[in-house]
């Protein structure tokens, strides 16, 4: 695992399962994919935003075992992980990851 600020990225399956938060998100992504490079800074300020959550991301270009152990399909896939449901959105739109990270909260971003 390496971090990049507060943004942690990961680089097994072992190490997604062996996640012990219960509030987390997981960025799939790939260095050359334009719309992943136009969600970069956006994703980079959301530990800020929302500190309860932790935040994670993983080269699927790097892992592709990875992107195919979770089904990813399209890049960016943001996956939104509280306690034990799933939430997902494909795509950049920062507005859709808001929404994902604002669903299942009782509270809104501190």
């Amino acid at each position: 695992m390496t971090s990049s600020g507060k943004i942690v990225s990961l680089d097994s399956i072992e190490k997604i399962k062996n996640i012990e938060d219960n509030e987390f998100m997981i960025k799939f992504y790939a260095p050359w994919c334009g719309s992943c490079k136009s969600v970069e800074e956006f994703y980079k300020g959301l530990p800020e935003e929302y500190p309860k959550v932790k935040f994670y991301q993983v080269d699927v270009s790097q892992h592709r075992n990875i992107g195919q152990e979770y089904n990813i399909e399209g890049i960016p896939t943001f996956n939104y992980y509280r306690n034990t449901t799933v939430s997902q959105t494909v795509g950049a739109s920062e507005s859709k990851v808001r929404v994902l990270l604002s669903s299942q909260r009782s509270e809104a971003p501190d």
